[in-house]
């Protein structure tokens, strides 16, 4: 009995110190885990953080993923909207957000021209707008 004991100890440690040389072994991979896990990592983080009236812009977002289901997906809204914009994820990252937000105004503009739009609740807004609260809701 005392035995089992000692290998289960042994096997503890054994596993602990495998984990150990899993996480020294890629340690990008562990810096990507801890970062996804504070949050940093998040689809279109640059993007959510350019609206102010979180509550509000999840509500909304709510309403267009009820209305449009094959877009609840929180990095294909981030590409899809990054892409419109003529930029990736590093890109974004790297504007200044006064930019990134003379670049979402400036498509807004171009989706109500061109008449990409969607009706949420008697509300008109252009699918980009749409599809950055939708994200909000995801995040």
């Amino acid at each position: 009995m005392n035995d089992s004991v000692i290998d289960r100890r042994k096997f503890i440690s054994n596993l602990l110190c495998l984990g150990g040389i899993a996480i020294l072994a890629s340690p990008q991979r562990s810096l990507a885990w801890a970062s996804e896990r504070a949050g940093l990592n998040r689809p279109g983080l640059p993007l959510t953080q350019l609206i102010r009236q979180q509550d509000s812009a999840r509500v909304i977002g709510q309403a267009y993923l009820e209305a449009v289901p094959e877009e609840g997906n929180a990095l294909l809204l981030s590409d899809t909207i990054l892409g419109s914009l003529s930029l990736d994820a590093d890109h974004a990252a790297a504007l200044a957000p006064e930019a990134l937000h003379q670049r979402l105004r400036e498509r807004v503009r171009e989706d109500f021209r061109d008449s990409r739009t969607v009706k949420l609740d008697g509300w008109i807004l252009s699918r980009t707008e749409a599809r950055l609260m939708a994200l909000i809701a995801l995040s």
